[in-house]
């Protein structure tokens, strides 16, 4: 499971949209969900605060299942509910990053 925020830089745009927005730019936070070796779920979200992921992962997620996510503070409570292995992205475990990056790509349509 990851979020990820999808859009560019106002400054790479054509300049008829940068003119169009003048100047206010905000990028599309997606939460993504992949089920080992099966569906990616993806859900454009308003934030990415804890009670707006988490109405997401109840929907989609059965209680007691095991959850790998990264160390954003919204997943801390995952614990309580399901199976919670956390993502230091400054430790990596290859195997754990490959599928939270597998998340981002097929969000993005590059996979």
């Amino acid at each position: 499971m990851d979020e990820t925020y999808v859009g560019g830089k106002a400054e790479n745009k054509y300049m008829s949209k940068r003119v169009a927005t003048k100047g206010i730019f905000s990028k599309m936070i997606v939460l993504g969900m992949l089920e080992r070796d099966k569906e990616v779920r993806a859900f454009v979200v308003d934030d990415a605060k804890r009670d707006t992921l988490m109405a997401k992962i109840y929907e989609n997620v059965e209680l007691g299942r095991k959850i790998i996510a990264d160390e954003h503070k919204a997943y801390y409570w995952l614990y309580s509910q399901f199976k919670h292995q956390v993502v230091n992205h400054s430790k990596v475990n290859i195997r754990k990053v490959l599928t939270l990056t597998q998340i981002q790509l097929k969000v993005s349509g590059q996979l």
